[in-house]
Order: C-alpha cells, then sequence, then structure tokens
C-alpha cells in the first residue's frame, strides 16, 4: 500500500505498532458513539483482531498523522468490494473541527478512483453526524438514501444516511474546491 499525502497530513498505511494509540483515541466514548464499528469499551485485543483482519476484508486502511508530528490522529480506510469501495473514518475528538477528515477523505477518495480504478465509493453515517455528513458532501458524495444499521455503541439500531460517490461526482467537488480557493 503506498503513502499519500495532502498538504498537512501524511496517510501511511496503519501499522501494528499503532494499535495501542488507536485503542486509545478511537476508545473514547465521543468517537466511538459516531461509529458503527467502534465497540466501547474499546481494548487493544479489538484493534489487534481489526487490524489482523484488514487483507481478508479487502480492507485498505491509512493511519492519518498531521506532517509535523509523528502520531495518529485517527485512520481512514476503503474496502474494496466486487463493484465499489466502501470508506470508513475516524478521528481522534481532540482533532474534530479542523478540516484534517475532509482533507484525509478526499485524498483516499482519489487513491480509490485512481490507483484502484473503483467506479464508485459509499459511505454511511448517522443522521445526527453534521460534522461527517459535511465530510462526505465536500468530497463529492451525494445522499442515495436512508437506512437502519446495527449500532452496537448506541445502544441498538439507529438511522444512517447512505452516500455515494462517483468518478464524476468526485471530479466536480474537487474542481469546485479549486475554484473556491482562488
Amino acid at each position: 500500500m503506498p503513502e499519500l499525502a495532502t498538504q498537512r497530513l501524511v496517510l501511511r498505511p496503519v501499522a501494528r505498532e499503532d494499535i495501542g494509540r488507536i485503542a486509545t483515541l478511537a476508545g473514547d466514548q465521543r468517537v466511538a458513539e459516531m461509529t458503527r464499528s467502534v465497540p466501547h469499551p474499546l481494548t487493544e485485543e479489538n484493534v489487534a483482531g481489526w487490524f489482523d483482519g484488514l487483507a481478508t476484508r479487502g480492507e485498505r486502511a491509512f493511519a492519518i498523522v498531521r506532517k509535523d508530528e509523528s502520531d495518529l490522529i485517527g485512520v481512514v480506510s476503503v474496502t474494496v468490494n466486487e463493484r465499489s469501495g466502501d470508506v470508513g473514518y475516524w478521528l481522534g475528538h481532540e482533532y474534530w473541527g479542523q478540516g484534517y477528515m475532509s482533507e484525509a477523505v478526499r485524498r483516499v477518495a482519489r487513491f480509490a478512483f485512481g490507483d484502484l480504478k473503483l467506479p464508485a465509493l459509499n459511505a454511511e453515517v448517522f443522521v445526527d453526524n453534521a460534522r461527517s455528513v459535511g465530510v462526505l458532501v465536500k468530497s463529492g458524495f451525494d445522499v442515495e438514501g436512508r437506512a437502519m444499521r446495527p449500532a452496537p455503541t448506541r445502544g441498538g439500531d439507529r438511522e444512517v444516511l447512505v452516500f455515494r460517490a462517483t468518478r464524476a461526482s468526485f471530479a466536480r467537488a474537487a474542481l469546485s474546491q479549486a475554484v473556491g480557493r482562488e
């Protein structure tokens, strides 16, 4: 897996050495509650099991690291399936609201559409997660609908927004971002 870069971030493959940091950051209840798959409490054993299954699931997981530091601040991944990819992500609570996740998701989408040649990407977020909705919209994802999904950390099934991005919608969003900076 390659290392990817953005203006402020390095996205490198997740390593076994990251397990403790992932357990600490993703194990924060505020973070876990925003995901469908992170249990709370989260143990290093949980993270090691996830890490060991990456290849089996076809998941390419990237550690999000600020260029001026070496510590992981979150994870963004794309899981390749037969016709598309599923994007998942989380960010340590202290790093929320700084634009890091939008930057990371856009870079992983560029990798998925370019290097992996995927025709589409999918993502799901809880309907009350406005920040995550913003990340996806900025990255060229469109709302496809709503669904009920298991959310163990939230105590049962919860409603999610189902998003999809195509090469065309991603390209439009990237162009819009570039024009907005001029």
